[in-house]
């Protein structure tokens, strides 16, 4: 399940103080920047939580907001099958969104904003790894990638093979 504290905590209060939040070293609390130009862009894209875990959405554009993959948000799922589906507000420049994922998996997610195209096509996606999933049964590295849009399929396939690679 997962959990919206929107507000109250601060983006200090979210760095990561135990691991690095890379795969492979899952960290308690992560902060994801979702840049919009030159090209759109999440970075870190692919992230690694302890189960109760926080992950920040940090704006630092004109305009992002994410959503789980999830037919009842946006698109097919890609995230665990017991997990809640997630949007963000629209977050603008140095505004932030955050989650807190309470159910292992691997939980993928798209910048859904449409300006002169989508964040999505570009590749502007992301991945939240929490605790230590069974990769084989989890739905984002089954789902087919050649169902996401543009660069967003590429992108899809490069997380399969880093998590695979580490994990």
């Amino acid at each position: 399940m997962a959990t919206s504290p929107r507000g109250g905590e601060s983006r200090d209060a979210l760095e990561s103080t135990d691991g690095t939040g890379e795969i492979g070293d899952p960290a308690s609390a992560v902060t994801v920047e979702l840049i919009s130009r030159p090209v759109p862009t999440i970075e870190p894209a692919i992230v690694h939580i302890v189960p109760g875990g926080t992950v920040e959405w940090f704006g630092t554009g004109i305009r992002n907001a994410v959503a789980a993959y999830h037919p009842e948000t946006h698109g097919p799922r890609r995230i665990p099958d017991a997990a809640e589906p997630w949007v963000s507000e629209m977050l603008y420049e140095e505004q932030t969104d955050a989650m807190t994922l309470e159910t292992e998996g691997v939980y993928d997610y798209a910048d859904t904003v449409v300006l002169c195209g989508t964040h999505e096509s570009f590749g502007a996606i992301g991945r939240v790894v929490g605790g230590d999933p069974d990769l084989d049964a989890e739905p984002a590295l089954q789902a087919d990638p050649a169902a996401l849009p543009g660069r967003a399929e590429a992108v899809a396939r490069d997380f399969n093979d880093r998590c695979r690679a580490v994990l």
